[in-house]
């Protein structure tokens, strides 16, 4: 039955997303109705698949693409099947009013979106298209995120409300993961400007390395993913024969998506998990491998077989100045520097209710993404203003204030040392695992807020809510076998 599912999940996605491009298309040319239509289809599609929510949440979360349309600029492809969820959910409830539902938040929580949403309201933005400002950034991206994951973290656990459907969501991260991950490994050789232009379109970010093969940046996610489903086999069902590969095919991907950061929390990733289920002596052989590798990697570099063009090389950046100039990794730092200093100007001025998201006005006219590498003024203003800082904690403390940035650590460091203390005490066993899989990403995020990831990112806060699912089930079902 679930495999039936399955198949019709993946045929869905594919005619769903084919028809939101058409319908948007049309609504470009003038006729709304197909987006009507298509609004209506997901309520129905909501209702009918209501099962498979854990299964569309998690391809949607991971989906590269986006969604062209008229009104909110580069459209993740996740909104749209959160809002399927959303409106089955909401038919569903009126249907049966006693719909079971978990934990996913608690008051800090609500207190931080609390305070995002009166910071919106005190300067309330729209789509710069839709207001007839098409070249202005008004920042509604920013906060049409920060909304998704407000819905997300409050209604994950509708959607997530048994073990069952959380094996289900935990299942379709790993396939969705294996899928992309494989997908890109294969089109990283062409270095096809034509393709790049067409993935470039569907919001695939991509550069190129040195040789001329695709950098795919969004790889290492799908890679920590398979790492992560490796060293917790009986959590996905995996043979013992498997876990080898997909841990290499994991790392792989880190490191063809050469980000340093990603790297860095890949290893975190692995130590977490390793700590946790108490393998002391893997934790020291994985630093002795990490040693050895960049040493036997720096040999093949001064050697001659490899250069700063192989794929993959960008990563040694890290400890030699020389192929960091080389793959130009050092100007990546600049532009980040930029940013950065940028956002603690606005930072100063406005310290304790922050500046908001938007306000470069006319910039968009005569932006050029590509001009001196990103490292002008005008560029850093732009990217500042829409949310995209490179640094999480001064987004967070440049758009909402520092008070709203504290709590978001408050709460990241509280779930994850709750998570932690659960994953750790917890007897060996399915919920073990499970704790043991949100919390380390819960780390993994910790790092990679530093540089890359945002705040208002709704992978970020679906896994905070898992943490208070994951415990939440774990009560109930303690309580459970204590009733017993």
């Amino acid at each position: 039955m679930f495999a039936r599912n399955k198949v019709a999940l993946m045929l869905f996605a594919v005619a769903g997303s084919l028809y939101v491009v058409y319908a948007n298309i049309q609504c470009l040319m003038g006729n709304p109705l197909h987006v009507v239509i298509a609004c209506l289809a997901a309520a129905f599609a909501g209702v009918v698949l209501k099962s498979l929510y854990p299964a569309l949440l998690a391809f949607g979360i991971l989906m590269p693409f986006d969604l062209p349309n008229p009104f909110v600029r580069a459209l993740p492809a996740y909104h749209v099947f959160l809002m399927m969820c959303v409106a089955g959910y909401a038919v569903s409830l009126c249907l049966n009013p006693k719909l079971r539902r978990v934990k996913g938040f608690d008051a800090a929580v609500l207190v931080f979106f609390l305070i995002m949403t009166a910071r919106y309201l005190a300067a309330p933005s729209l789509p710069g298209s839709a207001v007839g400002a098409g070249d202005d950034v008004t920042g509604f991206r920013a906060w049409f995120d920060f909304f998704a994951s407000f819905v997300t973290v409050v209604l994950l656990g509708c959607f997530i409300n048994s073990w069952a459907q959380m094996d289900r969501f935990l299942r379709s991260l790993f396939f969705t993961s294996l899928f992309f991950l494989l997908l890109f490994l294969v089109l990283m050789p062409l270095g096809s400007y034509r393709v790049a232009r067409v993935l470039s379109a569907l919001g695939v970010y991509i550069t190129f390395f040195g040789n001329g093969w695709f950098r795919f940046v969004v790889l290492p996610t799908f890679g920590m993913v398979l790492i992560a489903a490796s060293l917790l086999p009986s959590l996905f069902r995996l043979p013992s024969k498997v876990t080898k590969i997909l841990l290499a095919v994991g790392f792989a991907g880190v490191v063809a998506g050469g980000n340093r950061i990603s790297l860095i929390a890949a290893v975190f990733l692995v130590g977490i998990i390793l700590f946790v289920k108490r393998r002391y002596s893997r934790i020291a052989l994985l630093v002795l491998g990490i040693i050895l590798l960049k040493m036997l990697s720096i040999v093949a570099l001064d050697s001659g077989l490899i250069s700063a063009n192989t794929p993959g090389v960008r990563l040694l950046s890290l400890v030699r100045t020389d192929v960091s100039e080389a793959t130009h990794a050092d100007a990546t730092i600049e532009w980040r520097l930029i940013r950065w200093r940028m956002a603690v100007e606005d930072i100063r001025r406005r310290p304790v209710f922050g500046s908001g998201f938007g306000g470069a006005k006319g910039e968009m006219a005569s932006f050029n993404p590509y001009q001196d590498g990103g490292m002008t003024r005008q560029s850093a203003e732009i990217y500042v203003a829409s949310g995209a800082t490179h640094n999480g904690y001064l987004t967070a403390a440049r758009a909402l204030g520092i008070p709203a940035a504290l709590l978001m650590i408050f709460i990241l460091l509280s779930q994850f040392f709750a998570g932690m203390k659960s994953s750790v005490h917890a007897e060996e066993g399915r919920s073990k695992d499970v704790y043991t899989f949100v919390t380390a990403f819960q780390g993994v995020f910790l790092v990679r807020l530093l540089v890359g990831m945002e705040p208002q990112f709704p992978l970020l806060w679906m896994f905070i809510g898992l943490g208070f699912v994951v415990r939440s089930l774990g009560r109930s079902e303690k309580g459970t076998e204590e009733a017993r």
